[in-house]
């Protein structure tokens, strides 16, 4: 047996993906057009050649398929399919050198504008919302979220010892326009219902809604203003 551990790109899960088969990557030149004689071409190999691998495999939480590429040494390569076929051993050697992985991971959006304390929480709440049709991740996402803009709107400077005053006083000051006041608002109340109904059904596509209405927010509360400084100290 063979196994690699990998983050999903499907849900974002931490697991122990088993390779079933790896199938070592062959290539030759075409012989040219017209050419009768007898085209003979030798690879001379030894144990510790490279060569390229692939694997299919896929995830053991969400059973999303992933397509791994490997480069090993050839002597590597036949003990991981050693251990593949006989699957009560347990293979213990080297690792291949993981090159690439299809689907590729999606990245958590951040920026180094962001304050310190919201960088983890929003990064875990992108890494949450790749669960397909996770109810309780849902949940999870609109609670948070709504935490994270809290957490935002007390870094600006912002009036009001409730959170609602807090989005009053960001669209007052100019922080914030109209439209994204208007989210603000559908995010605290969301997130509310999260906090108080415990059996309330979370949503994902309305928690991937409020992600990314969050994202632009921190965008215009943090990075603009700081991009805008940035570009007046240079003229």
């Amino acid at each position: 047996m063979f196994s690699i551990h990998l983050e999903c790109p499907h849900c974002g899960g931490q697991s122990d993906f088993n390779v079933i088969n790896l199938t070592q990557y062959a290539s030759k030149d075409p012989v040219p057009v017209g050419q009768h004689k007898p085209h003979l071409s030798v690879d001379i190999q030894d144990g510790n050649t490279k060569t390229k691998a692939y694997a299919a495999v896929s995830c053991p939480e969400c059973r999303g398929p992933v397509l791994l590429v490997y480069e090993l040494p050839v002597k590597v390569l036949h003990n991981v399919l050693d251990a593949i076929r006989e699957k009560k051993r347990i293979y213990t050697g080297p690792l291949p050198r993981l090159l690439h992985s299809y689907p590729e991971i999606e990245k958590p959006i951040s920026s180094e504008h962001y304050p310190d304390k919201i960088k983890a929480p929003f990064e875990q709440a992108q890494k949450q919302i790749r669960e397909p049709d996770n109810e309780v991740a849902a949940m999870q996402v609109i609670m948070l979220c709504r935490g994270i803009m809290d957490v935002a709107l007390k870094e600006i400077q912002t009036n009001g010892d409730t959170i609602y005053k807090r989005i009053e006083s960001a669209r007052e000051k100019g922080s914030i326009t109209q439209g994204l006041s208007d989210w603000a608002h559908h995010l605290r109340l969301e997130g509310n219902n999260a906090t108080h109904d415990l059996g309330l059904i979370g949503d994902i596509e309305e928690a991937r809604e409020l992600v990314e209405f969050l994202r632009l927010f921190l965008e215009v509360v943090f990075v603009l203003p700081r991009k805008i400084a940035e570009k007046r100290q240079q003229e």
